[in-house]
């Protein structure tokens, strides 16, 4: 898979009848006969084994999230200040020439503030948008300029357009995996591999660490982004299965 690191871990579990037989040991080391206890039933032999498999893949897509957020006594002069803001975001975004389809101005919440003891203190006007970036080069000149714009809230979550093709990939291979450590580990025992009895990929299921997660900027007056400083990092797609086979 392009841009993928893969990762294995995992502990295989040696079954002879119905007991516990081993388990392997940092590094693949085999337990000693004093670190392990086997019980024997020569009419069924079995070897359990758990695998994990993690590729590392850089986003497709970045949503940027940006908010503005003003209070004012006066309900109109709130709005104002917030109208201001958005032209500012709406003018970065066509500098950008970011399409339409986009770019979604999405709630417009209007509250009032309070102080502590109950007392009024204004009227409160906050907007959302959300930008879609599909070309990953252009990170940086995204990021600089919604920074200029000065938005109260700025950030982005990290996404793949392909994760459901990703995360097949990542089971399929966590079962190739399992595979290969019950032959290993059958080996020991002077064994060959049989038919898979039971494959449980559902504990844990498939996870995407640091899916839909992205790092946070909170903009200031004077927005100072040093270039080529910003970039997103890689999601972590995962999969761990769990599989008992039939020894020969």
């Amino acid at each position: 898979m392009k841009n993928s690191n893969l990762l294995v871990a995992g502990a295989a579990v040696l079954l002879i009848g119905v007991g516990v037989a081993a388990t392997t040991q940092p590094g693949g080391a085999v337990p000693t006969e004093a670190q392990r206890t086997i019980h024997v039933n020569q009419s069924e032999r079995t070897i359990s084994v758990a695998a994990t498999v993690v590729h590392r893949v850089l986003p497709d897509v970045i949503i940027w999230h940006l908010s503005t957020t003003d209070t004012d006594p006066d309900l109109l002069s709130a709005k104002a200040a917030s109208d201001e803001k958005l032209k500012n975001v709406l003018a970065a975004r066509d500098k950008l020439n970011i399409g339409l389809n986009d770019c979604q101005v999405c709630q417009v919440r209007i509250s009032v503030k309070t102080d502590r003891n109950g007392r009024f203190v204004g009227h409160t006007v906050q907007r959302n948008i959300t930008i879609r970036l599909t070309d990953l080069t252009r990170f940086d000149e995204f990021f600089d300029m919604f920074a200029e714009a000065q938005p109260d809230q700025l950030s982005f979550t990290q996404h793949l357009a392909s994760i459901e093709k990703i995360r097949e990939k990542v089971r399929l291979d966590s079962f190739g995996e399992a595979l290969r450590k019950a032959t290993v580990a059958a080996e020991q025992l002077g064994a060959k591999i049989g038919v898979a009895i039971t494959i449980d990929d559902t504990i844990p299921a498939a996870t995407t660490a640091g899916y839909g997660q992205g790092r946070s900027h909170r903009t200031n007056a004077n927005a100072d982004i040093t270039k080529g400083t910003a970039a997103p990092s890689a999601i972590a797609v995962r999969s761990s299965v769990r599989a008992v086979f039939a020894l020969e």
